[in-house]
């Protein structure tokens, strides 16, 4: 894990008060063990952060044909609740296209998880943004394990620690609550039937 020193914070902190942040939001980045942004608004980034991605992908894996579709797992509350609105418009507003996939409750089940790569892989999606609480954000990691085509691990053999094997599809996640920090770890929690 690597922290950056004290002084990149201090500015941050002194520059939220000139910039009118209205609610005092100490924007940051940190690195663990890919990138964390913590800013207000930062749901209106998430089409040219989703590019940044995409475009790193593209450096990487070669002349690899891009279909330009971000896959948006969310659940109904979420998206009744208008939080996945700014993130779809950002998305669009790239250039890329959106697909929503918002049948995710509480505690989701396998076959939510395999619903949602389905629908990923019909709609060639390369990218997956997670937006909601921990059941949210696990099922976007699963589908963005299970949706690239770089990966032929089916879920059931996934289950352990140190168990994947696969590569995924490049992945934002963007919590709406303060809780689980599904976020920042590389697990995933399911219930089995």
């Amino acid at each position: 894990m690597h922290w950056r020193c004290s002084h990149h914070i201090s500015a941050a902190a002194s520059n939220c008060h000139s910039t009118g942040n209205p609610l005092n939001i100490l924007a940051f980045n940190a690195l663990l063990p890919r990138r964390l942004v913590c800013e207000s608004g930062a749901s209106h980034r998430v089409g040219n952060l989703a590019e940044e991605l995409l475009d790193g992908r593209k450096h990487r894996a070669g002349p690899a044909k891009l279909h330009r579709c971000a896959f948006v797992v969310s659940d109904p509350g979420v998206r009744n609740a208008g939080l996945t609105e700014g993130v779809v418009a950002s998305i669009e507003a790239s250039g890329m296209r959106c697909v929503v996939y918002d049948a995710v409750s509480s505690d989701p089940a396998e076959h939510e998880v395999m619903a949602g790569a389905q629908v990923a892989l019909a709609s060639s999606a390369d990218c997956v943004v997670g937006v909601g609480g921990g059941s949210a954000l696990d099922v976007a990691k699963m589908v963005s394990l299970l949706a690239s085509e770089a990966n032929e691990q089916r879920l059931e053999h996934m289950y352990g620690v140190d168990k994947v094997v696969g590569q995924r599809l490049p992945l934002l996640l963007m919590p709406t609550t303060a809780g689980t920090g599904s976020e920042a770890t590389q697990i995933a929690i399911l219930t089995t039937s």
